[in-house]
């Protein structure tokens, strides 16, 4: 059996300048945002835009309806708004085939 990963995707407009990391903040269902919801910290590049994390990693993924947020952080601990995706997420491959055999 394989599980398909998935990736969320993000462009930082900033490009890196002034932000220190990005918060993936995340939560099964679509409950309200709060900063003090489980999050993950990802480094910012400097000159880097796009940033592309994939799923699971480190976020404790099961199948069920997620909502993911992003958040920017700069090196004082500042933290903008986040952006958030909320979808259903399928870990459920479907069933073998039966009855193989040769004629």
């Amino acid at each position: 059996m394989k599980i398909a990963t998935k990736s969320i995707a993000w462009r930082d407009p900033n490009e890196g300048q002034g932000v220190a990391n990005f918060f993936l903040y995340y939560a099964q269902g679509n409950p309200p945002f709060s900063y003090d919801l489980p999050s993950l910290s990802i480094p910012a590049v400097p000159g880097q835009a796009e940033y592309v994390y994939t799923l699971p990693g480190a976020i404790p993924l099961t199948e069920a309806e997620w909502t993911l947020w992003v958040a920017a952080s700069d090196s004082e601990g500042n933290i903008s708004d986040p952006v958030s995706v909320t979808r259903f997420f399928d870990f459920t491959p479907p069933l073998a085939p039966v009855d193989l055999r040769v004629l």
